[in-house]
């Protein structure tokens, strides 16, 4: 039997993960279930009926935002399968992993950047690095004064590179952010399309317009 992992989603707190997706299947005579999430398969036995099961997807996150231990490949995978799970939604829809999260808190206050598709997919920095951040980039979205401020420090000694952005403003419906470069006023807006945030916003998974997939974490 295969089971739509998106068919009929609930949302349940883990006090390891922040927020899982879970829900419940009745099994068939057969002794092993295989879950499809995706392009990826799960077998586990099935010995009493009804089954919950958990896709425990944000470990992959957790592990990239805490330890850097997750490969750059399965960062990549599980962002680009939360996205493919909006696209049969309404336009505006948002990601099941943001039902619980007040994104006006989650996404007030500092963050370091610690995966960037755009490094992944750099041809000699990629390979070096996978998708994790060579040097350190500092992010801060002031939601009340409508400011983003990114400093990102290169080498020892040589003096960091500071952005900022105006405009700043939340999308609560579309769970996005939306800023204006200072210098690029005549360019489009930069925008963040939010796929994850666990319940304490501390850790928080994006699509940015210009850099990317992106996993950031909370140090203010």
């Amino acid at each position: 039997m295969t089971v739509d992992a998106f068919s009929s989603p609930t949302l349940k707190p883990s006090s390891r993960t922040g927020i899982v997706l879970s829900s419940e299947y009745w099994t068939d005579n057969e002794s092993k279930t295989n879950l499809t999430w995706g392009t990826s398969s799960l077998s586990f036995s099935s010995n009493s009926s009804p089954v919950e099961f958990e896709l425990d997807l944000v470990d992959v996150l957790q592990k990239c935002a805490i330890d850097r231990s997750a490969k750059a490949s399965d960062v990549i995978e599980t962002l680009e399968e939360l996205e493919k799970s909006l696209e049969s939604k309404p336009l505006g829809s948002t990601s099941i992993y943001l039902k619980e999260v007040d994104l006006s808190t989650a996404l007030d206050g500092t963050f370091e950047l610690i995966f960037s598709s755009a490094v992944a997919n750099l041809p000699i920095l990629g390979n070096l690095c996978g998708g994790y951040m060579p040097n350190k980039e500092i992010i801060t979205f002031d939601l009340e004064k409508k400011q983003m401020s990114l400093v990102v420090e290169l080498l020892p000694f040589l003096p960091s590179i500071d952005i900022f952005g105006e405009s700043l403003a939340l999308d609560k419906d579309g769970a996005t952010l939306e800023y204006v470069v200072q210098g690029n006023e005549q360019k489009p807006p930069s925008q963040w399309k939010i796929l994850y945030c666990d319940v304490s916003g501390e850790i928080i998974a994006a699509r940015s317009s210009v850099t990317g997939l992106n996993v950031i974490r909370r140090i203010v």
